[in-house]
């Protein structure tokens, strides 16, 4: 396996990337699904060249894994308008967790120790950052929890292609984001939803959403899939929700308080402990 100090420097950028796709999100005032298509359809044209290049074809699991990704983005993005970014964002990043168990049942995998606690300590943070256990189980959290399901299912595949079939990460990346734009753009139809957006500036914030959380933050994933377990590659979901409430505050004027602030870097610090203490 690759030494974790070669990549130690991706995993913030990852962070930052991925959290500041719920307020790209919000600022395009477009419906979640319109935002996922566009979202994976520059995605994929960015990365067509180079795999039109390596002359590489579709498999079942790039399908499978494309109709994870989109479920996740659709189902997550509509949960924004319906609850506080906040709370959506941290009841999406619990997969970590789900991974966590799937890497020792499959891959019988043992974490150490200081992950263990680095684990535990993020998703204790985390509840104590929001206030999870006050929170109804209204549409919005649901749809935010099933979206949390799909994106396991999909670094999953994603870890099978990179690590197991040994794909190079456009070879698997390409056909996953095409299929998971087809897969949008049949249930933009089917559900009667547009897709093109009511504005022109709205595609502003498609583009960066395809620069930044989806090539710096997905696609440097998948990168990093081949190297490292899945939980450790989405432990670094634990920070997005204080990533996303720090840009909130900043770019949206949402309000952030000592109290959440203090929890939020206590997140950090978990996390971080679970990257050091890979093994």
């Amino acid at each position: 396996m690759t030494s974790i100090r070669g990549d130690i420097f991706l995993f913030p950028v990852v962070w930052v990337a991925i959290s500041s796709a719920s307020i790209l999100v919000v600022l395009s005032n477009e419906p979640g699904e319109v935002c996922a298509f566009w979202r994976l359809f520059l995605s994929s044209l960015i990365l067509l060249p180079l795999w039109i290049q390596a002359k590489k074809h579709v498999k079942i699991h790039h399908v499978a894994s494309g109709i994870a990704l989109s479920l996740h983005f659709i189902l997550w993005m509509r949960s924004l308008f319906l609850i506080p970014v906040y709370t959506s964002t941290l009841l999406v990043v619990v997969y970590p967790l789900y991974s966590l168990v799937i890497d020792i049942l499959v891959y019988k995998y043992r974490p150490s120790l200081i992950q263990l606690l680095g684990l535990a300590g993020g998703v204790t943070s985390l509840t104590l950052f929001l206030g999870v256990n006050r929170l109804a189980l209204s549409q919005g959290a649901v749809l935010s929890l099933l979206a949390g399901l799909s994106v396991t299912l999909y670094f999953e595949l994603g870890r099978y292609a990179r690590g197991v079939v040994k794909e190079s990460l456009v070879e698997y990346a390409f056909p996953t984001y095409m299929s998971a734009t087809v897969f949008t753009a049949l249930y933009n139809i089917v559900s009667g939803s547009r897709i093109l957006p009511s504005s022109h500036l709205s595609y502003l914030y498609f583009i960066l959403m395809a620069l930044i959380p989806m090539m710096l933050g997905h696609t440097l994933m998948n990168y990093l899939l081949k190297h490292y377990p899945v939980y450790l590659v989405t432990s670094v979901s634990l920070g997005e929700p204080f990533g996303a409430g720090l840009l909130a505050y900043m770019v949206l004027g949402q309000g952030i308080s000592l109290y959440n602030l203090a929890t939020g870097l206590l997140t950090i610090t978990s996390l971080i402990a679970i990257i050091r203490g890979y093994r």
